[in-house]
């Protein structure tokens, strides 16, 4: 099924049944692509040199980000900060904590590090409720979540999305991948929500039943837009009445490689019995055989460049040897020159991996995108 509605950014939430450990950190990297989608799994976090767990890791509004960073202040008067986010993780409380404990926030990426942590307290956030109580309509607290943009997590749900040029050249579509587990109680309501930048708010609704193979419920998503800036905001109650809400921004823009413009690294995973599926939370499915990477690119009014070749490929997150590799040529359709490479799920090891899609004409490089892969 598919609707006209946007989702972005992957991003998976669990249900909490104490309170948590709040800790607010400042992540900074090459570039604000390579903060996005961060996960509870990116991050370790000691207490009095203790590893202990972490519940989730879920991005703080931009306004967080430049109190954080403004409170540190210019690492150099001459040099700009780099490209920065803010993220809140949510930490088990071992038994006999003490006030003044010691912590240490560390990323298991190489190409990000930790700036700031701040311990904000042990008791769930203002802006990261538990979910609602079971008052009023399933109907109406969905539609106070989308008006009020307030998040809450009853369940997990886990969203994917990529951006491609729509028919009308000067739009793009953001399309959208979203999952809930199988063992949610259902059916389950959705209602999703679209902010621009005036804060206008479009919303559809969807009414999801479980997948008669076992599979989580899923949604596929499609919506034309205006490349700018959003505010994504999901809702969804299960059959009890739990809520789940998130809001997640959206830049809806493509990226330049060389005179063309290209579409994200567009991610699926094919199983078994033939079914292919956007990717969620950048993790590939249990159930999957084959993971596809597909690039679309959008040549300039005077043509493509010669010989445009493709080199994508799969390397370990911190390794500099891919663990697999494609060189494809792109075919045209209708104006656009598509490549696909595929991977067979079963060679790749579990853990992180870097998706690198690079454009050459013929030996020549012209730009790269990427995406980040769990297995």
């Amino acid at each position: 099924m598919r609707w006209l509605i946007v989702l972005a950014l992957a991003l998976a939430r669990t249900a909490q049944t104490s309170a948590p450990l709040i800790i607010d950190v400042t992540v900074v990297g090459r570039n604000a692509a390579s903060l996005a989608n961060l996960s509870a799994v990116d991050f370790q976090v000691e207490l009095d040199g203790k590893v202990e767990p972490v519940r989730a890791a879920e991005p703080r509004p931009a306004a967080a980000a430049a109190e954080m960073t403004g409170a540190v202040g210019p690492v150099f008067d001459a040099a700009p900060m780099p490209p920065s986010a803010v993220y809140r993780l949510s930490i088990e409380v071992p038994p006999g904590l003490k006030p003044d404990a010691a912590i240490n926030v560390r990323l298991k990426r190489t190409d990000l590090s930790v700036l700031t942590a701040r311990r904000m307290s042990v008791a769930a956030a203002p802006d990261a409720k538990a979910a609602p109580a079971a008052t009023g309509s399933i109907d109406d607290r969905l539609g106070d979540a989308i008006a009020r943009g307030r998040a809450f997590a009853a369940f997990p749900l886990a969203v994917g999305r990529s951006i491609r040029r729509a028919e009308e050249p000067s739009q793009v579509v953001v399309d959208v991948a979203v999952d809930i587990p199988a063992a949610t109680p259902g059916p389950i309501s959705a209602r999703l929500g679209i902010v621009d930048a005036r804060g206008a708010i479009r919303t559809a609704n969807q009414m999801l039943q479980a997948d008669k193979d076992g599979g989580p419920y899923h949604i596929d998503v499609s919506l034309p837009l205006a490349p700018s800036t959003y505010k994504l905001r999901i809702a969804a109650a299960d059959a009890n009445g739990a809520v789940t809400a998130v809001e997640l921004p959206v830049n809806a823009q493509l990226n330049r490689v060389g005179s063309m413009m290209a579409s994200d690294l567009l991610r699926s995973a094919g199983e078994t019995d033939g079914r292919r599926r956007a990717i969620t939370n950048d993790t590939i499915p249990s159930a999957a055989v084959t993971l596809f990477l597909a690039v679309e690119l959008y040549p300039a009014a005077e043509g493509a460049p010669p010989d445009v070749l493709l080199n994508v490929s799969l390397t370990p997150d911190g390794a500099n040897t891919p663990a697999a590799e494609r060189v494809v040529t792109p075919e045209l359709r209708d104006g656009t020159l598509v490549a696909e490479a595929e991977f067979a799920v079963q060679r790749l090891a579990p853990g992180r991996y870097v998706a690198r899609a690079i454009v050459l004409s013929g030996a020549h490089p012209l730009g790269t995108i990427e995406a980040i892969v769990k297995r």
